[in-house]
């Protein structure tokens, strides 16, 4: 169809008019480009930095779901020497501290667990102790008290690799710990057990972009991870005193837990997905989404 002048003028009309009522055309900004990750080793923390996540949960109760939102986070606090049982042996430990709140309609206040950690050069973790609440300590070990001597749990107070550094696709690290209590500050050993957790974590690739409330990253390491927390002792058939880690919070008895999580090593989880299973009646079958929503930390 041809076009005639009149029209043409018409469109010419429309066009300057609807541009002298804007004011002017709107430039369009150029997306930014997503951040490509070029560092593998973990990041060393200091104190004071700290993240905070959004936390999406489908809880299974009986024949009931819940959809819950909440937050977790994640703070990091003073550096400072921690004496193990033994009364001589010192660990340069950071504070980090994890507070879940898996439900923020209820009015109840977080969860908290406190990890004593151990940074090595690498970038690596290595987790040394724990506490709930209170000065009260829980030391780890890779032995266990399947074999208690007149002076404690075999294996004594044994910090232990949880996480590798520098990460890469293919990498498989499986580990084990044991945690402990009654471990008497220059006494030989520990007296019970509080229970054992086993986990194993599998690199399986980062060619997957996520987009995130902080940034859209190009290729972060994707991880499989599965595992599952046992009380033992005097916790066998008592609920435990504190969250082993942010694998577990379905339950604070058996539980199995398997998901898969997205990590940036200049900050850590930016995204987890996991699927943990009360297996004693001490809690709920919890699926549940974390994604980072705001953190104080630096990165490229």
């Amino acid at each position: 169809m041809m076009i005639r002048p009149l029209t043409l003028t018409a469109i010419a009309f429309a066009t300057l008019t609807a541009t002298t009522l804007t004011g002017c055309l709107v430039k369009q900004e150029t997306p930014k480009p997503p951040i490509t990750i070029t560092n593998y080793v973990l990041r060393t923390y200091n104190d004071g930095d700290w993240i905070k996540y959004n936390f999406n949960a489908t809880v299974t109760s009986g024949l009931t779901l819940i959809n819950r939102i909440g937050t977790l986070e994640i703070r990091w606090g003073a550096k400072t020497l921690l004496t193990a049982p033994d009364g001589v042996t010192q660990y340069s430990v950071i504070e980090k501290t994890i507070l879940v709140d898996n439900d923020v309609s209820d009015g109840e206040d977080a969860v908290k667990t406190v990890h004593y950690v151990q940074q090595n050069s690498d970038g690596s973790k290595t987790l040394v102790a724990m506490s709930g609440t209170g000065n009260q300590y829980y030391w780890l070990n890779d032995a266990g008290g399947a074999t208690v001597t007149i002076d404690g749990i075999q294996g004594k107070a044994e910090p232990v690799k949880t996480f590798p550094s520098p990460l890469f696709v293919g990498q498989n690290y499986p580990y084990k710990y044991y945690l402990m209590d009654n471990c008497g500050i220059a006494s030989s050993g520990c007296l019970d057990d509080v229970g054992s957790s086993s986990n194993s974590i599998d690199v399986v690739g980062n060619s997957t972009q996520r987009n995130t409330n902080i940034g859209n990253f190009a290729n972060p390491f994707e991880i499989n991870f599965s595992g599952s927390i046992t009380p033992l002792g005097k916790n066998a058939t008592n609920p435990l005193p504190l969250y082993f880690s942010i694998f577990d919070i379905c339950s604070n008895g058996v539980s199995q837990h398997n998901g898969t999580m997205f990590i940036v090593p200049d900050i850590g989880i930016i995204e987890l997905s996991n699927n943990c299973i009360a297996l004693d009646g001490n809690g709920s079958n919890i699926y549940y989404d974390i994604s980072i929503d705001s953190t104080n930390l630096s990165f490229p």
